[in-house]
């Protein structure tokens, strides 16, 4: 017949009750895997902060739309990056982010969306302080497509 452990939790017994175990073996890594688990939280929230802070970088309140020259278009984790070029008096260059691949395919993009080359006609929201930067929020392809970022 085996014994039944105190209410409390102060004591855990062995199925067959022949032994009652240490009150601390039962708290042996409530407290030792505690501390890592928050400081790996408080990390972890911390990057998504800094990575996803827009605000920080861009000029959310302010769209840009300008026509361009594609100069590169690089299809990877964890932001698609598209650099372009204005013509005209003052040559420009800007590298724009978009979303990561898989949340801009579901919105029609694919990685031969755009190519070196390719004229097209971008509205963005652009970088502070006059930084040569940018976060995409449409763009329309040569051929009139429009495609959201």
């Amino acid at each position: 017949m085996s014994r039944r452990c105190d209410p409390a939790g102060k004591r855990r017994c062995d199925p067959a009750g022949k032994r009652r175990c240490d009150p601390a073996e039962k708290r042996r890594w409530g407290p030792a895997l505690a501390g890592p688990f928050v400081v790996a939280a408080l990390l972890n929230s911390s990057t998504a902060l800094a990575h996803h802070g827009a605000a920080s970088i861009y000029d959310m309140g302010k769209e840009t739309t300008i026509k361009a020259t594609v100069t590169e278009f690089v299809w990877t984790n964890p932001h698609v990056e598209l650099g372009v070029s204005t013509g005209g008096g003052t040559k420009t260059e800007l590298l724009l982010e978009l979303g990561s691949p898989p949340n801009i395919r579901n919105r029609g993009w694919s990685s031969r969306t755009v190519k070196a080359g390719d004229v097209v006609t971008v509205t963005f929201h652009p970088g502070l302080r006059g930084a040569k930067i940018g976060v995409v929020m449409k763009l329309i392809t040569a051929d009139g497509k429009e495609l959201s970022a």
